[in-house]
Protein backbone atom coordinates (compact mmCIF):
# COMPACT_ATOMS: atom_id res chain seq x y z
CA UNK A 1 0.00 0.00 0.00
CA UNK A 2 3.37 2.36 1.00
CA UNK A 3 4.41 2.08 -3.06
CA UNK A 4 0.90 2.74 -4.50
CA UNK A 5 0.43 6.22 -2.31
CA UNK A 6 3.59 7.02 -3.65
CA UNK A 7 3.31 6.53 -7.07
CA UNK A 8 -0.14 8.50 -6.94
CA UNK A 9 1.98 11.44 -4.70
CA UNK A 10 4.35 11.14 -8.05
CA UNK A 11 1.37 11.82 -10.50
CA UNK A 12 0.17 14.36 -8.95
CA UNK A 13 3.19 16.76 -9.01
CA UNK A 14 4.41 16.57 -13.13
CA UNK A 15 8.40 16.86 -13.18
CA UNK A 16 9.32 20.36 -13.92
CA UNK A 17 10.85 21.39 -17.43
CA UNK A 18 14.93 21.43 -16.86
CA UNK A 19 14.78 25.04 -18.73
CA UNK A 20 11.98 26.23 -16.78
CA UNK A 21 14.32 25.54 -13.25
CA UNK A 22 17.54 27.23 -14.87
CA UNK A 23 15.37 29.99 -15.65
CA UNK A 24 13.66 30.53 -12.26
CA UNK A 25 16.27 30.95 -9.86
CA UNK A 26 17.73 29.23 -6.54
CA UNK A 27 14.11 28.70 -4.99
CA UNK A 28 12.81 27.17 -8.13
CA UNK A 29 16.64 24.73 -7.92
CA UNK A 30 15.96 24.31 -4.45
CA UNK A 31 12.32 23.12 -4.79
CA UNK A 32 13.93 20.52 -7.78
CA UNK A 33 16.39 19.37 -5.88
CA UNK A 34 13.88 18.30 -3.00
CA UNK A 35 11.68 16.62 -4.87
CA UNK A 36 14.34 14.28 -6.72
CA UNK A 37 15.70 13.86 -2.93
CA UNK A 38 11.99 12.55 -1.77
CA UNK A 39 11.47 10.51 -5.20
CA UNK A 40 14.70 8.23 -4.17
CA UNK A 41 13.54 8.00 -0.25
CA UNK A 42 9.92 6.39 -1.52
CA UNK A 43 11.74 4.09 -4.14
CA UNK A 44 14.22 2.92 -1.61
CA UNK A 45 11.01 2.32 1.41
CA UNK A 46 9.60 0.15 -1.38
CA UNK A 47 12.02 -2.04 -2.47
CA UNK A 48 12.71 -2.44 1.27
CA UNK A 49 9.28 -3.78 2.06
CA UNK A 50 9.08 -5.77 -1.04
CA UNK A 51 12.17 -7.45 -0.37
CA UNK A 52 10.82 -8.04 3.05
CA UNK A 53 7.93 -9.57 1.60
CA UNK A 54 9.86 -11.77 -0.32
CA UNK A 55 11.48 -13.37 2.72
CA UNK A 56 8.76 -13.87 5.07
CA UNK A 57 6.72 -15.61 1.77
CA UNK A 58 9.67 -18.01 0.97
CA UNK A 59 11.95 -18.73 4.25
CA UNK A 60 15.13 -20.00 4.00
CA UNK A 61 14.87 -23.88 3.72
CA UNK A 62 16.68 -26.09 6.68
CA UNK A 63 19.74 -27.67 5.36
CA UNK A 64 18.88 -31.83 4.91
CA UNK A 65 19.52 -33.77 7.18
CA UNK A 66 22.94 -35.89 6.41
CA UNK A 67 22.13 -39.14 5.03
CA UNK A 68 22.78 -42.69 7.30
CA UNK A 69 25.89 -44.02 5.79
CA UNK A 70 27.90 -47.04 7.25
CA UNK A 71 30.81 -49.93 6.13
CA UNK A 72 30.42 -53.33 6.51
CA UNK A 73 33.72 -55.87 7.05
CA UNK A 74 34.50 -59.27 7.69
CA UNK A 75 37.42 -60.91 9.49
CA UNK A 76 38.30 -63.94 8.89
CA UNK A 77 37.29 -63.36 5.33
CA UNK A 78 37.67 -66.99 4.71
CA UNK A 79 37.63 -70.41 6.62
CA UNK A 80 37.18 -74.01 6.33
CA UNK A 81 34.80 -76.51 7.62
CA UNK A 82 33.66 -79.69 7.62
CA UNK A 83 30.54 -81.67 6.71
CA UNK A 84 28.30 -81.97 9.64
CA UNK A 85 30.34 -79.55 11.06
CA UNK A 86 30.13 -75.48 11.75
CA UNK A 87 32.55 -72.42 11.70
CA UNK A 88 32.39 -68.51 12.79
CA UNK A 89 33.40 -64.93 11.59
CA UNK A 90 32.94 -61.79 12.62
CA UNK A 91 31.24 -59.29 10.56
CA UNK A 92 31.84 -55.33 12.08
CA UNK A 93 29.42 -52.64 10.60
CA UNK A 94 31.16 -49.13 11.54
CA UNK A 95 28.99 -45.98 11.53
CA UNK A 96 30.33 -43.88 8.41
CA UNK A 97 27.38 -41.05 9.67
CA UNK A 98 26.56 -39.38 12.74
CA UNK A 99 22.75 -40.53 11.75
CA UNK A 100 22.43 -44.23 12.71
CA UNK A 101 19.71 -46.92 13.48
CA UNK A 102 19.52 -50.68 13.67
CA UNK A 103 20.54 -52.82 10.69
CA UNK A 104 19.54 -56.20 9.83
CA UNK A 105 21.89 -59.21 8.54
CA UNK A 106 21.84 -62.07 6.10
CA UNK A 107 23.41 -64.00 3.86
CA UNK A 108 23.06 -64.21 0.40
CA UNK A 109 24.46 -67.18 -2.21
CA UNK A 110 25.09 -69.77 0.53
CA UNK A 111 25.35 -73.45 -1.05
CA UNK A 112 22.65 -75.48 -0.59
CA UNK A 113 22.42 -77.81 2.77
CA UNK A 114 24.10 -74.79 4.79
CA UNK A 115 22.93 -72.04 6.75
CA UNK A 116 24.07 -68.92 8.40
CA UNK A 117 22.81 -66.97 11.71
CA UNK A 118 23.57 -63.74 13.40
CA UNK A 119 24.38 -63.32 16.85
CA UNK A 120 22.96 -60.69 17.15
CA UNK A 121 20.21 -60.63 14.70
CA UNK A 122 20.50 -56.47 14.10
CA UNK A 123 22.11 -53.96 15.47
CA UNK A 124 23.25 -50.27 15.45
CA UNK A 125 26.49 -49.17 13.93
CA UNK A 126 29.32 -49.41 14.90
CA UNK A 127 28.34 -53.23 15.90
CA UNK A 128 29.89 -56.37 15.27
CA UNK A 129 27.91 -59.59 15.41
CA UNK A 130 28.99 -63.22 14.86
CA UNK A 131 28.22 -65.26 11.88
CA UNK A 132 27.44 -68.76 12.33
CA UNK A 133 27.95 -70.95 9.30
CA UNK A 134 26.68 -74.24 9.81
CA UNK A 135 26.98 -77.04 6.88
CA UNK A 136 24.72 -80.70 7.07
CA UNK A 137 26.20 -83.71 5.86
CA UNK A 138 24.23 -83.34 2.22
CA UNK A 139 26.54 -79.59 1.66
CA UNK A 140 28.34 -79.68 -1.64
CA UNK A 141 32.35 -79.78 -0.92
CA UNK A 142 35.06 -77.11 -2.41
CA UNK A 143 34.91 -73.24 -1.63
CA UNK A 144 32.20 -71.16 -2.00
CA UNK A 145 31.44 -67.21 -1.74
CA UNK A 146 29.02 -66.28 0.71
CA UNK A 147 27.37 -62.91 0.31
CA UNK A 148 26.70 -61.07 4.19
CA UNK A 149 24.13 -57.96 3.39
CA UNK A 150 23.07 -55.37 5.97
CA UNK A 151 20.18 -52.68 5.51
CA UNK A 152 18.37 -50.39 7.45
CA UNK A 153 15.69 -50.51 4.70
CA UNK A 154 17.45 -47.24 2.94
CA UNK A 155 20.67 -47.96 2.70
CA UNK A 156 22.25 -51.26 2.16
CA UNK A 157 25.95 -52.97 2.24
CA UNK A 158 27.16 -55.76 1.39
CA UNK A 159 30.65 -58.11 1.58
CA UNK A 160 31.64 -61.41 0.53
CA UNK A 161 33.86 -64.17 2.16
CA UNK A 162 34.98 -67.73 1.32
CA UNK A 163 34.29 -71.16 2.75
CA UNK A 164 35.75 -74.28 2.14
CA UNK A 165 33.75 -77.61 2.79
CA UNK A 166 35.55 -80.61 3.50
CA UNK A 167 34.28 -84.27 3.83
CA UNK A 168 36.67 -84.41 6.38
CA UNK A 169 34.60 -83.33 9.88
CA UNK A 170 36.40 -80.43 11.67
CA UNK A 171 38.38 -81.66 14.84
CA UNK A 172 36.12 -81.95 17.77
CA UNK A 173 35.58 -79.03 20.02
CA UNK A 174 36.76 -80.13 23.92
CA UNK A 175 33.57 -80.97 25.93
CA UNK A 176 32.78 -83.22 28.79
CA UNK A 177 29.66 -84.32 31.47
CA UNK A 178 29.58 -84.16 34.98
CA UNK A 179 28.09 -86.16 37.40
CA UNK A 180 27.73 -86.62 41.62
CA UNK A 181 27.38 -89.98 43.03
CA UNK A 182 25.54 -90.55 45.15
CA UNK A 183 23.56 -87.20 44.63
CA UNK A 184 22.61 -86.29 48.10
CA UNK A 185 23.38 -86.85 51.49
CA UNK A 186 22.65 -86.06 55.48
CA UNK A 187 24.63 -84.89 58.06
CA UNK A 188 23.80 -83.41 61.58
CA UNK A 189 25.65 -79.73 62.27
CA UNK A 190 29.00 -80.06 62.64
CA UNK A 191 29.64 -82.97 60.46
CA UNK A 192 31.08 -84.23 57.46
CA UNK A 193 29.82 -85.84 54.51
CA UNK A 194 31.32 -87.56 50.92
CA UNK A 195 30.83 -87.95 47.02
CA UNK A 196 32.05 -88.31 43.99
CA UNK A 197 32.74 -86.03 41.08
CA UNK A 198 33.16 -87.55 38.01
CA UNK A 199 33.78 -85.61 34.74
CA UNK A 200 33.56 -87.68 31.54
CA UNK A 201 35.28 -86.98 28.38
CA UNK A 202 32.81 -86.37 25.43
CA UNK A 203 34.41 -84.80 22.37
CA UNK A 204 37.69 -83.26 22.11
CA UNK A 205 41.26 -83.59 23.56
CA UNK A 206 41.06 -83.98 27.43
CA UNK A 207 42.98 -81.13 29.55
CA UNK A 208 42.40 -79.86 33.06
CA UNK A 209 39.43 -78.88 35.15
CA UNK A 210 39.19 -77.16 38.17
CA UNK A 211 36.26 -78.14 40.57
CA UNK A 212 34.34 -75.47 43.15
CA UNK A 213 30.75 -75.13 44.66
CA UNK A 214 28.95 -73.02 45.19
CA UNK A 215 25.29 -71.87 47.65
CA UNK A 216 27.19 -73.68 50.52
CA UNK A 217 24.79 -73.02 53.92
CA UNK A 218 26.19 -71.22 56.51
CA UNK A 219 29.34 -72.48 58.15
CA UNK A 220 30.22 -74.95 55.62
CA UNK A 221 32.81 -75.38 53.30
CA UNK A 222 33.41 -77.83 50.48
CA UNK A 223 37.30 -79.74 49.51
CA UNK A 224 37.98 -81.67 46.05
CA UNK A 225 40.63 -84.36 46.56
CA UNK A 226 42.20 -83.70 43.59
CA UNK A 227 41.04 -79.85 42.90
CA UNK A 228 41.69 -80.56 39.29
CA UNK A 229 41.48 -83.57 36.89
CA UNK A 230 41.76 -84.20 33.08
CA UNK A 231 38.18 -85.89 31.96
CA UNK A 232 37.78 -88.49 32.44
CA UNK A 233 38.46 -88.34 35.94
CA UNK A 234 37.19 -88.44 39.04
CA UNK A 235 37.46 -86.55 42.86
CA UNK A 236 36.30 -86.92 46.32
CA UNK A 237 34.28 -83.78 47.17
CA UNK A 238 34.07 -83.30 51.53
CA UNK A 239 31.73 -80.96 52.89
CA UNK A 240 32.21 -80.30 56.49
CA UNK A 241 29.36 -78.38 58.32
CA UNK A 242 30.03 -76.83 61.79
CA UNK A 243 27.83 -76.05 64.78
CA UNK A 244 26.75 -73.01 63.50
CA UNK A 245 25.18 -74.71 60.37
CA UNK A 246 21.40 -74.60 60.14
CA UNK A 247 19.40 -77.34 59.57
CA UNK A 248 17.64 -77.58 56.82
CA UNK A 249 17.97 -79.16 52.76
CA UNK A 250 20.57 -77.39 50.30
CA UNK A 251 20.97 -77.67 47.11
CA UNK A 252 24.72 -77.73 46.64
CA UNK A 253 25.84 -76.25 43.00
CA UNK A 254 28.96 -78.44 42.44
CA UNK A 255 30.89 -77.21 39.04
CA UNK A 256 33.86 -78.40 36.90
CA UNK A 257 35.34 -75.77 34.36
CA UNK A 258 38.71 -75.31 32.11
CA UNK A 259 37.58 -71.57 31.80
CA UNK A 260 35.63 -71.97 28.61
CA UNK A 261 33.59 -74.88 29.34
CA UNK A 262 31.77 -75.53 32.23
CA UNK A 263 29.20 -78.02 33.47
CA UNK A 264 27.63 -78.21 37.03
CA UNK A 265 25.25 -80.50 38.84
CA UNK A 266 23.33 -80.42 42.03
CA UNK A 267 24.09 -81.89 45.28
CA UNK A 268 21.01 -82.22 47.93
CA UNK A 269 23.06 -81.85 51.30
CA UNK A 270 20.22 -82.33 54.38
CA UNK A 271 21.52 -80.57 57.53
CA UNK A 272 20.24 -82.15 60.49
CA UNK A 273 19.89 -80.61 63.75
CA UNK A 274 23.01 -81.57 66.46
CA UNK A 275 21.00 -80.87 69.30
CA UNK A 276 16.63 -80.52 69.13
CA UNK A 277 14.71 -79.38 72.29
CA UNK A 278 11.32 -79.69 73.00
CA UNK A 279 9.60 -77.44 75.61
CA UNK A 280 5.67 -77.74 77.20
CA UNK A 281 3.93 -74.99 78.63
CA UNK A 282 0.58 -75.33 80.42
CA UNK A 283 -0.56 -73.26 83.34
CA UNK A 284 -0.43 -74.76 86.52
CA UNK A 285 2.41 -77.44 85.79
CA UNK A 286 5.20 -75.19 87.56
CA UNK A 287 6.92 -73.70 84.99
CA UNK A 288 8.50 -69.73 84.97
CA UNK A 289 6.95 -68.98 81.34
CA UNK A 290 3.78 -71.26 81.34
CA UNK A 291 1.69 -68.25 81.91
CA UNK A 292 -1.72 -69.00 79.63
CA UNK A 293 -4.38 -65.98 78.85
CA UNK A 294 -7.52 -67.54 77.39
CA UNK A 295 -11.59 -65.15 77.01
CA UNK A 296 -14.06 -65.55 75.37
CA UNK A 297 -16.22 -62.52 73.07
CA UNK A 298 -19.79 -62.31 72.86
CA UNK A 299 -21.79 -60.30 70.55
CA UNK A 300 -25.08 -60.31 73.18
CA UNK A 301 -22.97 -58.90 75.80
CA UNK A 302 -20.19 -57.27 73.45
CA UNK A 303 -18.89 -55.05 76.85
CA UNK A 304 -18.40 -57.88 78.74
CA UNK A 305 -15.19 -59.67 79.75
CA UNK A 306 -14.92 -63.28 79.87
CA UNK A 307 -11.18 -63.83 81.05
CA UNK A 308 -11.65 -66.01 84.21
CA UNK A 309 -14.10 -67.97 83.02
CA UNK A 310 -13.68 -72.23 83.04
CA UNK A 311 -14.25 -72.69 79.23
CA UNK A 312 -13.84 -70.33 76.40
CA UNK A 313 -15.70 -71.20 73.42
CA UNK A 314 -15.88 -70.18 69.42
CA UNK A 315 -19.42 -70.78 68.13
CA UNK A 316 -21.64 -69.30 65.10
CA UNK A 317 -24.86 -69.60 66.95
CA UNK A 318 -26.59 -70.29 69.94
CA UNK A 319 -23.74 -70.13 71.69
CA UNK A 320 -24.86 -69.80 75.57
CA UNK A 321 -28.09 -68.24 74.33
CA UNK A 322 -29.97 -67.78 71.23
CA UNK A 323 -28.55 -65.93 67.93
CA UNK A 324 -25.51 -65.73 70.29
CA UNK A 325 -21.75 -65.51 68.72
CA UNK A 326 -19.18 -66.59 70.81
CA UNK A 327 -15.43 -66.04 69.40
CA UNK A 328 -12.15 -66.58 71.66
CA UNK A 329 -8.75 -65.87 72.26
CA UNK A 330 -5.99 -67.54 73.43
CA UNK A 331 -1.85 -66.78 74.12
CA UNK A 332 1.08 -68.05 75.61
CA UNK A 333 2.68 -64.73 76.21
CA UNK A 334 6.07 -65.98 77.63
CA UNK A 335 7.43 -68.73 75.73
CA UNK A 336 9.94 -66.76 73.95
CA UNK A 337 12.91 -64.97 75.24
CA UNK A 338 16.45 -66.09 75.99
CA UNK A 339 16.48 -67.67 79.23
CA UNK A 340 16.43 -71.55 79.88
CA UNK A 341 13.33 -72.70 79.73
CA UNK A 342 11.84 -70.63 77.00
CA UNK A 343 12.55 -70.71 72.96
CA UNK A 344 15.26 -68.23 71.40
CA UNK A 345 14.19 -66.09 68.85
CA UNK A 346 15.64 -67.14 65.27
CA UNK A 347 15.15 -70.82 66.11
CA UNK A 348 14.29 -72.57 63.76
CA UNK A 349 10.95 -74.49 64.61
CA UNK A 350 10.44 -78.28 64.10
CA UNK A 351 6.40 -78.47 65.17
CA UNK A 352 4.24 -77.12 67.63
CA UNK A 353 1.40 -77.90 68.88
CA UNK A 354 -1.97 -76.69 71.03
CA UNK A 355 -3.27 -79.45 72.95
CA UNK A 356 -7.15 -78.07 74.04
CA UNK A 357 -9.99 -79.97 75.74
CA UNK A 358 -13.09 -80.24 73.72
CA UNK A 359 -16.31 -80.28 75.86
CA UNK A 360 -18.31 -79.62 73.22
CA UNK A 361 -17.58 -80.68 69.55
CA UNK A 362 -18.31 -79.50 66.22
CA UNK A 363 -16.61 -78.78 62.86
CA UNK A 364 -15.76 -75.71 61.02
CA UNK A 365 -13.49 -73.94 63.26
CA UNK A 366 -11.37 -71.50 61.83
CA UNK A 367 -8.26 -70.37 63.83
CA UNK A 368 -6.09 -67.35 63.00
CA UNK A 369 -2.57 -65.33 64.17
CA UNK A 370 -3.46 -62.34 66.02
CA UNK A 371 -1.61 -58.77 64.88
CA UNK A 372 -4.11 -56.62 67.61
CA UNK A 373 -3.13 -56.28 71.32
CA UNK A 374 -5.39 -57.37 73.93
CA UNK A 375 -5.57 -58.60 77.44
CA UNK A 376 -7.37 -61.54 79.32
CA UNK A 377 -8.84 -59.50 82.24
CA UNK A 378 -10.27 -56.40 79.62
CA UNK A 379 -10.95 -57.85 75.90
CA UNK A 380 -14.93 -57.76 75.06
CA UNK A 381 -16.52 -57.83 72.01
CA UNK A 382 -16.55 -54.20 71.56
CA UNK A 383 -12.84 -53.49 72.51
CA UNK A 384 -11.22 -54.28 69.14
CA UNK A 385 -11.22 -51.70 66.31
CA UNK A 386 -13.52 -54.12 64.43
CA UNK A 387 -15.87 -55.08 67.13
CA UNK A 388 -15.65 -59.09 67.60
CA UNK A 389 -12.76 -59.59 65.04
CA UNK A 390 -9.28 -58.63 66.45
CA UNK A 391 -6.57 -57.90 63.64
CA UNK A 392 -5.32 -60.87 61.91
CA UNK A 393 -2.57 -62.02 59.18
CA UNK A 394 -1.63 -64.84 57.48
CA UNK A 395 -3.69 -68.55 56.23
CA UNK A 396 -6.40 -69.89 58.50
CA UNK A 397 -6.12 -73.11 60.03
CA UNK A 398 -9.10 -74.91 59.38
CA UNK A 399 -9.87 -78.18 61.58
CA UNK A 400 -12.85 -80.17 63.43
CA UNK A 401 -12.80 -81.15 67.17
CA UNK A 402 -14.22 -84.04 68.62
CA UNK A 403 -14.80 -84.76 72.78
CA UNK A 404 -11.84 -85.07 75.01
CA UNK A 405 -8.61 -83.70 73.90
CA UNK A 406 -7.37 -82.63 70.60
CA UNK A 407 -4.19 -81.20 68.79
CA UNK A 408 -3.83 -78.14 66.41
CA UNK A 409 -0.88 -77.99 64.58
CA UNK A 410 0.28 -73.94 64.97
CA UNK A 411 4.15 -74.52 63.54
CA UNK A 412 4.29 -71.63 60.87
CA UNK A 413 2.92 -68.85 63.84
CA UNK A 414 5.09 -69.80 66.29
CA UNK A 415 8.08 -69.71 63.73
CA UNK A 416 6.68 -66.05 62.31
CA UNK A 417 6.73 -65.48 66.44
CA UNK A 418 10.47 -66.29 67.02
CA UNK A 419 11.15 -64.73 63.78
CA UNK A 420 9.68 -61.25 65.22
CA UNK A 421 5.91 -61.19 65.01
CA UNK A 422 4.66 -59.94 67.76
CA UNK A 423 3.41 -62.89 70.04
CA UNK A 424 -0.31 -62.13 70.60
CA UNK A 425 -1.66 -65.35 70.04
CA UNK A 426 -4.35 -67.02 67.85
CA UNK A 427 -8.21 -66.37 67.47
CA UNK A 428 -10.68 -68.58 67.09
CA UNK A 429 -14.23 -68.22 65.32
CA UNK A 430 -16.41 -70.46 63.43
CA UNK A 431 -19.50 -70.00 61.18
CA UNK A 432 -21.24 -73.03 62.44
CA UNK A 433 -24.38 -73.22 64.25
CA UNK A 434 -23.13 -75.88 66.83
CA UNK A 435 -19.29 -74.55 68.32
CA UNK A 436 -16.96 -76.07 70.43
CA UNK A 437 -16.53 -75.06 74.10
CA UNK A 438 -12.58 -75.54 74.88
CA UNK A 439 -11.22 -75.93 78.73
CA UNK A 440 -9.56 -72.54 79.67
CA UNK A 441 -6.53 -71.61 81.59
CA UNK A 442 -8.96 -71.41 84.55
CA UNK A 443 -9.68 -75.41 84.76
CA UNK A 444 -8.03 -78.29 85.79
CA UNK A 445 -7.23 -79.03 82.06
CA UNK A 446 -5.53 -76.04 80.76
CA UNK A 447 -4.54 -75.47 77.05
CA UNK A 448 -0.99 -76.86 76.54
CA UNK A 449 1.75 -75.21 74.05
CA UNK A 450 4.44 -78.39 73.17
CA UNK A 451 7.12 -76.84 71.03
CA UNK A 452 10.03 -78.69 69.16
CA UNK A 453 13.02 -76.85 68.13
CA UNK A 454 16.36 -75.87 66.81
CA UNK A 455 18.10 -73.16 68.38
CA UNK A 456 21.53 -71.98 66.60
CA UNK A 457 24.65 -71.21 69.00
CA UNK A 458 24.45 -67.39 70.39
CA UNK A 459 26.61 -66.53 67.88
CA UNK A 460 24.91 -67.35 64.72
CA UNK A 461 21.49 -65.94 66.36
CA UNK A 462 23.61 -62.71 66.50
CA UNK A 463 25.02 -62.92 62.79
CA UNK A 464 21.22 -63.82 61.77
CA UNK A 465 20.00 -60.58 63.35
CA UNK A 466 22.59 -58.35 61.87
CA UNK A 467 21.64 -59.75 58.44
CA UNK A 468 17.55 -59.64 58.79
CA UNK A 469 17.65 -57.09 56.54
CA UNK A 470 19.24 -59.42 53.60
CA UNK A 471 16.51 -62.58 53.75
CA UNK A 472 17.40 -65.17 51.65
CA UNK A 473 19.89 -67.95 51.20
CA UNK A 474 22.87 -65.65 51.63
CA UNK A 475 21.73 -64.44 54.94
CA UNK A 476 19.57 -67.90 55.77
CA UNK A 477 16.57 -66.05 57.53
CA UNK A 478 14.68 -68.41 55.09
CA UNK A 479 15.73 -72.06 56.96
CA UNK A 480 14.35 -74.30 54.79
CA UNK A 481 11.98 -76.89 56.47
CA UNK A 482 12.44 -80.02 57.69
CA UNK A 483 10.18 -83.43 58.21
CA UNK A 484 11.44 -84.66 61.76
CA UNK A 485 9.04 -87.14 63.96
CA UNK A 486 7.06 -85.50 66.62
CA UNK A 487 8.41 -85.81 70.31
CA UNK A 488 6.57 -85.24 73.54
CA UNK A 489 9.33 -85.38 76.15
CA UNK A 490 10.35 -82.23 78.12
CA UNK A 491 13.82 -81.91 76.64
CA UNK A 492 15.09 -84.24 74.61
CA UNK A 493 17.15 -85.05 71.25
CA UNK A 494 15.56 -86.79 68.60
CA UNK A 495 16.06 -89.22 65.80
CA UNK A 496 16.19 -88.15 62.27
CA UNK A 497 14.82 -89.09 59.32
CA UNK A 498 16.45 -88.99 55.89
CA UNK A 499 15.62 -85.72 53.62
CA UNK A 500 14.39 -86.39 50.68
CA UNK A 501 16.91 -85.71 47.75
CA UNK A 502 16.86 -83.16 44.98
CA UNK A 503 16.84 -84.73 41.64
CA UNK A 504 20.77 -84.57 40.17
CA UNK A 505 20.61 -82.11 37.66
CA UNK A 506 23.62 -81.20 34.61
CA UNK A 507 23.46 -77.26 33.34
CA UNK A 508 26.20 -77.47 30.20
CA UNK A 509 27.31 -74.00 28.89
CA UNK A 510 27.54 -74.42 25.05
CA UNK A 511 30.86 -73.34 23.25
CA UNK A 512 30.56 -71.95 20.01
CA UNK A 513 32.96 -73.36 16.69
CA UNK A 514 35.51 -71.15 15.54
CA UNK A 515 36.83 -71.41 11.52
CA UNK A 516 40.87 -72.16 10.77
Amino acid sequence: MSCKRAALVLSARPAPDVSDVKGQGPSRAWSFAKDIILVTLVLAVASGLALAVTLLSHPTAEPAPSAIDFSLDIRPLSGSVGKGSAATTIVTATAKSASVRDIWFSCLDAPSGTACSFSPTSCRPTCSPELLFVTSASAPTGTHVVTVAASDGTVSRTRTFSVTISDIPSPSVFDFSLGVDPGSGSVSSGGTVATNVTANLTSGSAHAVQFSCSRLPTGTTCTFLPPSCSPTCEANLSLATSAHTPPGTYAIHVTASDGLVSQTVVYSLAVQPSAVTTLTFQKGDGGAYSETDDTTLRNDTPDANYGADLEFSADGEGCMANFTVCRALLSFPNFIGPNNGQVPENSTIMSATLDLNVSNDSPDQHLYQVSESWSEATATWNSFVVPGKPRTKGPTTFFNTTLGWNVVDITGIAQNWVDGDANLGIFLRSDFWNGSYYSSSESINPPKLTVTFWSPPPALRQATDSSAAHPGPSGFRDVPSLSLPFVSSHASSIARDEMRPLSPRSDSVRRQLTSD
